[in-house]
């Protein structure tokens, strides 16, 4: 209770909780790709199901034991399909980071602001630390889905490493067959820390000049979606798939995919918030 009530967990309350969603929601992704929660949900409809599983396995704890350890599979292939999800909400989170930077806005800043001589610099540090808060926070849930994974994952005798994409044109296939691992944890850094970042300090400035929460949750979401709804006609390119902002965050699927090229789309959303943070630091009232 001591910690719950600490003033750094009700500080961060809002962003463990995004922690803790986005890690049961990668939970959730595993256990629905290895036919764990329909196996579950056909457990508890179905009587005959219930009695043969209970007669073989004991109980219904014993039988999902069993079940995970023989479909988890191995650990690259648990970590990409363990994350497909992610791609569909990641939009979502990093848009409920720009909502709590409004919260902001309408509550400490402006004390604050009387506090200091150099505002600009101020509202600068603002933006990057709470679009930096947000990124670590969904990271956090990776590295905790990491570890898990790291330690309930086995390799079965049938394993061939799942083809990458992303870094593998800039180092070889040699980072990904040989340090599997390391690969990704740089790949989670890049889809769990950098996108989301990215997307929030977008929604950050949009919040400042406009100050509303429905505007700063649609602008992000539209950024995201409107441009890989965009990319489908432009799939016959073979640029297209580098205007989905979704490209990054399953590489594998594409085959020669540029690993610059997937970095473009966020390149340009970085240099609109620098734009929109140049114009919001220049005028007379900057809040």
């Amino acid at each position: 209770m001591k910690l719950i009530n600490s003033p750094l967990v009700q500080k961060n309350k809002k962003y463990i909780l995004i922690t803790l969603i986005c890690f049961f929601l990668l939970l959730f992704d595993t256990l629905l790709n290895n036919a764990i929660v329909e196996m579950s949900f056909k457990y508890l409809i179905q009587v005959s199901f219930r009695k043969m599983i209970n007669q073989e396995f004991g109980n219904y704890f014993s039988y999902m034991y069993q079940l995970i350890k023989n479909n988890l599979g191995a650990f690259d292939y648990v970590i990409i399909y363990g994350t497909r999800l992610y791609q569909v909400y990641v939009a979502i989170l990093s848009a409920s980071g720009s909502l709590f930077f409004v919260d902001y806005l309408k509550t400490s800043s402006t004390i604050e602001m009387y506090r200091v001589e150099n505002k600009r610099k101020f509202i600068i540090n603002k933006v990057l630390f709470f679009a930096a808060k947000l990124g670590t926070s969904i990271f956090v849930s990776f590295l905790l889905f990491y570890i898990l994974e790291f330690l309930i994952s086995s390799t079965p005798e049938w394993y061939t490493p799942l083809e990458r994409e992303l870094f593998v044109d800039w180092f070889g296939e040699e980072i990904y067959l040989n340090h599997m691992y390391f690969y990704y944890l740089i790949d989670g850094f890049i889809r769990f820390f950098f996108v989301p970042f990215v997307l929030c300090l977008f929604g950050n400035c949009i919040a400042i000049l406009t100050k509303r929460n429905f505007d700063t949750f649609v602008s992000v979401n539209f950024f995201y979606f409107g441009f890989a709804v965009l990319s489908f006609p432009l799939l016959r390119f073979s640029w297209g798939i580098y205007v989905s902002p979704a490209t990054i965050l399953c590489s594998g699927a594409y085959v020669d995919c540029s690993t610059i090229g997937c970095f473009l789309i966020y390149i340009m959303s970085l240099i609109s918030s620098v734009i929109m943070l140049s114009y919001i630091t220049r005028r007379k009232e900057i809040l």
